[in-house]
């Protein structure tokens, strides 16, 4: 909230981009949820349900309450079945690894309050509009920073860039959803302005390090083995089976 404030009346035409940085959490947070919910096969089923019991009550036809309850039947082994397909893509994904972070219903608040420190300024609700008039003009057409970015003229920006691209198509680094949008979005910002580089490189390089730090621990075998110590046999031998897997 005091970085929020300090922000509101410091630098307001970058008081967004504060709650931008927050959008891979809400979102990964939001499609996650949305996942585990099975709301298409839980609707199913209780729109079968229902069926099932209307026709119970009017006493219809023997033959096709038994249609709907092997209709039922199926729709509740189909919704078994995708929990246990996700529960096997959680623990051995592809590329995206989904994890559910409940500390992010805290972060909701976190942000209405933070939002909240745009209102205790002597300049009203400038924190708020500042941004809209700031780009409905014409100044920062002639403003070098807000320039789209010349990606082969920048050798920073294709160097992180590559290095993002080599660790997740040639290697088996797996990379979070919250990362992986964290970092999209920094690099779409980047292309947009030129000024938006400095939050790939300040904000991003902490998923890239985590990237680099997985593909290390999942490749470096005998660092890996070292840093579980000798006495936890259990983790080693599982880590070598991992590893023998993954080769």
């Amino acid at each position: 909230m005091i970085i929020a404030l300090l922000i509101a009346n410091l630098h307001a035409a970058v008081f967004y981009v504060f709650f931008v940085l927050m959008l891979p959490y809400f979102a990964e947070y939001i499609i996650i949820s949305l996942r585990n919910s099975y709301f298409m096969h839980r609707f199913k089923i209780f729109r079968l349900k229902t069926k099932l019991e209307i026709l119970t009550k009017e006493e219809k036809g023997q033959e096709e309450i038994e249609n709907i309850q092997s209709k039922l039947m199926a729709a509740e082994e189909k919704l078994e079945k995708f929990k246990q397909n996700s529960e096997k893509r959680e623990q051995n994904p592809y590329k995206i690894k989904l994890i559910k972070r409940d500390a992010v219903k805290w972060l909701f608040l976190v942000a209405i309050l933070c939002f909240a420190m745009g209102l205790l300024t002597p300049i009203g609700n400038e924190p708020y509009t500042h941004i809209f008039k700031l780009l409905s003009g014409t100044t920062t057409a002639s403003i070098s920073e807000h320039q789209p970015l010349v990606l082969w003229k920048h050798t920073a920006a294709i160097t992180v860039l590559c290095m993002i691209l080599a660790f997740l198509i040639f290697t088996d680094t797996k990379i979070s959803l919250k990362d992986g949008l964290m970092l999209a979005g920094l690099i779409l910002l980047t292309f947009s302005a030129r000024r938006q580089f400095s939050l790939l490189l300040v904000i991003g390089v902490m998923s890239l390090t985590k990237l680099i730090c997985d593909f290390i621990e999942k490749y470096d075998k005998r660092r890996a083995i070292q840093s579980y110590g000798t006495n936890d046999r259990h983790k080693r031998e599982n880590y070598n089976h991992n590893y023998n897997l993954s080769l």
